[in-house]
């Protein structure tokens, strides 16, 4: 593989069958240097509107945000610029392009979805991916029933993700998978603020990175 990209976006539909999206996208890739196969890197950041298109609601009348599945079609321009490693010095390149694909997802929780999505981008990196996350909605804050998660005082999460360094000290960084763990004990004042107290760790990779942990203490708000 060519590496991972991170994606974060913000998007609203307009009826029940075409939205928009917003979306910015990071990443570091890694190639051989011909003919002494040494390793150069891409750094690859990108602003991606697109244009949606929920081909199931045709006939309806209405967005349709209790469905427990569902798929939809994007397209639209990339704007990014590429950070190339020539050896002695970084290039910038800027590029410009297109992208498309399709977004598939199942309702997880309230007003949360994951999804996978596999598209193709044609600009100065020409790429077929797949992106897998969770997608959230953002709504009106609704009447909450007394049981519910959200008025419990106490909380405990625990979370496994990918972390990577974009830049570094040391340009031969690896760009393959880095899984860190994650766990989260909690105190709510109310149903928009709390304080939370997060442990992580990053397991050692053979040859390439040393052992990460870290602890942390955070006050949070939520903006649903």
């Amino acid at each position: 593989t060519l590496g991972q990209v991170y994606k974060l976006g913000v998007g609203t539909w307009m009826n029940s069958t075409f939205g928009v999206r917003f979306a910015g996208t990071a990443s570091v890739n890694k190639y051989q240097q011909k003919p002494d196969n040494s390793n150069r890197y891409v750094q690859f950041y990108s602003l991606q509107p697109s244009v949606l298109f929920d081909p199931l609601n045709l006939l309806a009348s209405y967005y349709r945000g209790d469905a427990k599945a569902g798929l939809f079609l994007f397209g639209g321009p990339v704007l990014g610029i590429c950070v190339v490693d020539k050896g002695y010095k970084w290039k910038n390149v800027y590029s410009t392009g297109f992208n498309a694909g399709m977004q598939a997802w199942v309702k997880v929780g309230e007003n949360q979805r994951l999804f996978v999505e596999p598209m193709y981008s044609m600009n100065a990196l020409d790429r077929l991916a797949v992106n897998v996350g969770m997608s959230v909605d953002i709504t009106k804050k609704q009447e909450t029933a007394k049981d519910s998660y959200e008025l419990k005082p106490f909380f405990v999460q625990a979370g496994a993700g990918n972390a990577s360094d974009f830049y570094s000290s040391n340009r031969m960084q690896d760009t393959g998978l880095n899984l860190g763990f994650e766990l989260t004990a909690g105190y709510r004042f109310n149903t928009q603020s709390a304080v939370r107290l997060s442990v992580g760790y990053i397991p050692a990779k053979s040859g390439v990175t040393t052992a990460d942990d870290d602890l942390s203490v955070a006050y949070q708000v939520n903006l649903s």
